[in-house]
């Protein structure tokens, strides 16, 4: 496993695509993290993390969203709780508001969460839009 924090991976996004791709290509899971660091520019907007993983770091939709649920659970040795829907974990989820997964990285600056679920209990939910 092998967790990069966003920050670092986008100070040289060439360098960090090319050896985030050559882990890949040796079976190395990869987990992305927000990674606040004082001073430098971050993200705690996971779907721009998804956007900039796509497009920056070469990442498929499917690898980028993976870093970022799946493997960053495992990473934090919480996968047995989080990072998946599954009988028996709680209903930690974001629903987002696309008719595709793949969308999701396409959409920098979208903030496309329609609701938000911690422990199966409902956290946020957009307002709908009505239009007469």
């Amino acid at each position: 496993m092998r967790v990069i924090p966003a920050t670092e991976a986008f100070d040289n996004p060439s360098n960090a695509a090319q050896s985030i791709r050559r882990g890949l290509s040796e079976g190395v899971a990869i987990a992305l993290s927000s990674s606040y660091r004082p001073h430098h520019v971050f993200s705690i907007n996971m779907q721009h993390l998804l956007h900039l993983a796509v497009q920056f770091l070469g990442l498929t939709e499917e690898e980028a969203i993976t870093a970022v649920t799946w493997n960053a659970a495992f990473s934090l040795r919480l996968s047995h709780v989080s990072g998946s829907l599954e009988p028996g974990k709680p209903a930690d989820l974001v629903v987002m508001d696309v008719s595709d997964y793949r969308e999701l990285p396409r959409r920098a600056g979208h903030h496309d969460a329609s609701v938000v679920m911690r422990a199966g209990k409902v956290l946020y939910r957009s307002a709908s839009l009505s239009v007469n």
